[in-house]
């Protein structure tokens, strides 16, 4: 029955990724290979299915876009997310931030009902808000901390790694430039990584693990050189892209390692400083061009971005609690704009895309999210520093925390409230707390990780069964 079960899922998902260019005998005959790898490999498969979207890999490499790899990984994905589930042997960690997350979720999902466009947003949500949902909880319950620590670090750095070469790449040969000389992947086919500031975003990301992993004690040296390296070639990207809200990211995240693997006060200050000087007259912040008439520049104003928040709010207030729906905003920009230039634009800021698009009620789910995650990732870290946790939950823990505080930063500046980096974090914070509270019960109620009060079932060893074997 189970065999029958699991070819059936196989051909649906095969036949929905490749429709009919796949022959049925071909689909049967490749189905055991599927099920086998969706139950042998299910954490190499979560990773590859982040990392692919996440990161348009497929898009940046173009000779890849015949092989559907979103479509692959996404299928075999949901196939072992399945057969797991169904097994018994994992399931989602009782944390905090994943239950504020999967609220928004579900406040998102009925305010597509009351959209002001109802098509738009159910488009939006079948098209990438429900992938973002899938993936967040198969990380969330396949991951295994200390197993797979490594595992996360190398996946996200090296398709950071991968996109900054074609960064790179692109601006030495002076293609896919805007506004003269700032850095894009594949604008020509409208990828998501075709705006510098988007592509910014997705680059900062990763750098967290990589200066987290560099830097880390008791780290080899051939690791620390080739950590260094990648962390290299993501910064030079992120300097091509020369967007003010992905560096100014990328400084807070390393003043923030640097804070605490040195433990110092006035030194991150310093050093953010110098590389925020460094930044401006590298990535030559203050030469690029502007050509407010032109349609297709992209125009990062102050003026714009206060224009665009003040009609945030408005939309809020007369939609105070779904808001005007998912990818509304451009659209109803004009309706509520102080000053109305003949095209419309994004909010430039996560939160203000939250607030006009969810209402105050999302906003307020995305706020409470994002402190709680925090404050959940620095205690884990503390926690994780105090007992000398194996080096790479240590540098994952480092990362995490890094990453949410760039994003933050980043999230200011940039209209990303469905990135795949926001929600991957997610499911690494409450993979991590899960395993502190579990691993360390004493030292988790010390940090105000979990409660004083804490059942022994969920807390103890014993719980670890909820978990794949490692």
């Amino acid at each position: 029955m189970a065999a029958t079960c699991s070819l059936t899922v196989v051909c649906g998902l095969a036949t929905f990724a490749w429709g009919e260019e796949l022959p049925l005998g071909l689909l049967i005959a490749g189905a055991p290979l599927a099920v086998a790898v969706a139950w042998l490999f299910p954490v190499e498969l979560a990773l590859l299915f982040a990392a692919v979207t996440m990161f348009r890999i497929h898009e940046a490499y173009q000779f890849l876009m015949p092989l559907r790899l979103p479509l692959l990984a996404a299928s075999l994905a949901m196939l072992s997310c399945a057969l797991h589930m169904v097994s018994g042997k994992v399931s989602l960690p009782d944390r905090p931030e994943l239950k504020l997350a999967l609220l928004f979720f579900a406040h998102v999902t009925i305010g597509c009902v009351f959209s002001v466009n109802i098509d738009q947003s159910f488009g939006i949500w079948s098209d990438g808000v429900i992938k973002l949902l899938v993936a967040m909880v198969f990380l969330a319950m396949i991951l295994v901390v200390p197993r797979d620590a490594g595992k996360v670090a190398f996946a996200l750095v090296a398709g950071s790694v991968l996109i900054s070469c074609v960064a790179i790449y692109n601006q030495y040969m002076g293609l896919e430039l805007v506004e003269g000389s700032r850095v894009t992947i594949a604008r020509s086919i409208r990828s998501q990584l075709g705006d510098p500031n988007d592509l910014a975003f997705a680059l900062m990301f990763p750098v967290a693990f990589a200066l987290a992993a560099l830097t880390v004690r008791g780290q080899s040296i051939g690791r620390r050189v080739l950590w260094l390296a990648a962390l290299v070639l993501i910064c030079w990207a992120v300097i091509a892209t020369k967007s003010r809200g992905g560096l100014l990211a990328t400084m807070a995240v390393i003043g923030c390692v640097y804070a605490i693997n040195f433990k110092a006060k006035l030194m991150p200050l310093i050093v953010a400083a110098a590389l925020g000087a460094m930044f401006y007259v590298v990535a030559g912040i203050g030469e690029r061009e502007y050509s407010i008439g032109a349609a297709s520049a992209i125009d990062d104003s102050s003026m714009t971005r206060m224009d665009a928040w003040r009609a945030a709010f408005l939309m809020a207030v007369d939609r105070p609690i779904f808001g005007v729906g998912i990818g509304n905003f451009p659209d109803r920009y004009w309706l509520y704009a102080q000053h109305w230039l003949g095209r419309s634009y994004v909010t430039h800021s996560v939160w203000f895309q939250a607030l006009s698009e969810t209402g105050f009620v999302g906003l307020g789910l995305l706020v409470g999210m994002f402190v709680t995650a925090i404050k959940s990732a620095y205690r884990s870290m503390r926690v994780l520093e105090r007992v000398q946790a194996p080096v790479n939950v240590l540098a994952l823990s480092v990362a995490v925390f890094a990453a949410w505080i760039g994003i933050a930063v980043a999230g200011s500046f940039l209209s990303q409230i469905f990135g795949w980096q926001i929600f991957t974090l997610v499911a690494l914070t409450a993979v991590l707390g899960q395993h502190v509270a579990e691993t360390y019960p004493a030292e988790a109620i010390a940090v105000g990780l979990v409660a004083s009060k804490v059942d022994q079932a969920t807390a103890g060893p014993a719980s670890a069964t909820r978990r794949l074997a490692p």
